[in-house]
């Protein structure tokens, strides 16, 4: 029995110890929303269900029921994603960088892009502002540290097989409470 407990007490401590901390969660839901990755899955889930429509892969209903997807969706598998791809460092270090109006500005324009791209309104996306010289600065320069080069060169956080993954994730549960695709492919 004394064994027992020494070796329940060794898995709680274990388990506990490999769970990230609270604040760690709080950081990384942060970071998804001031880089705009919650938003960017929206639109881009929303986007695949207008292709699927358009390709008779959708019928109108299933259409309007599947092209909801909201930002908010998205953020629980998101701070997942960010915890395992980042170390608390590199998500201390984006967060800094994120803050500061550079990051700040180089998430809008990256966002309007993908708005623009991906218009599903068909209304103009507002332009924004050109970056300044010293934001120009500032974004190459977090670009040259380990943390800018995953997060920018690599792409890591935005449209890989993770991100893929959860997209699909809800795309499926979209389409079983909205309903099967059509039999016949057709409107």
């Amino acid at each position: 029995m004394k064994h027992g407990i020494w070796l329940l007490l060794g898995l709680v401590f274990s388990v506990s110890a490999r769970a990230d901390p609270p604040d760690s969660r709080a950081d990384a839901l942060e970071l998804v929303r001031l880089v705009g990755l919650d938003e960017v899955m929206a639109i881009v889930t929303n986007t695949k269900s207008k292709r699927d429509f358009d390709a008779g892969k959708l019928d109108a209903a299933q259409f309007k029921c599947t092209a909801t997807f909201e930002p908010a969706q998205f953020s629980e598998d998101l701070v997942g994603l960010v915890v395992t791809v980042l170390s608390a460092r590199q998500r201390d270090d984006a967060l800094y960088f994120y803050r500061s109006d550079a990051g700040r500005a180089l998430s809008a324009h990256e966002l309007a892009g993908i708005k623009a791209k991906h218009n599903l309104t068909g209304k103009p996306v507002p332009e924004l502002a050109p970056l300044t010289d010293d934001q120009n600065e500032e974004i190459q320069a977090f670009g040259r540290t380990n943390t800018g080069r995953k997060l920018i060169e690599t792409g890591v956080l935005i449209l890989t097989p993770e991100t893929q993954a959860i997209m699909d994730k809800h795309m499926r549960a979209a389409r079983q409470r909205c309903g099967s695709p059509p039999a016949n492919k057709g409107r």
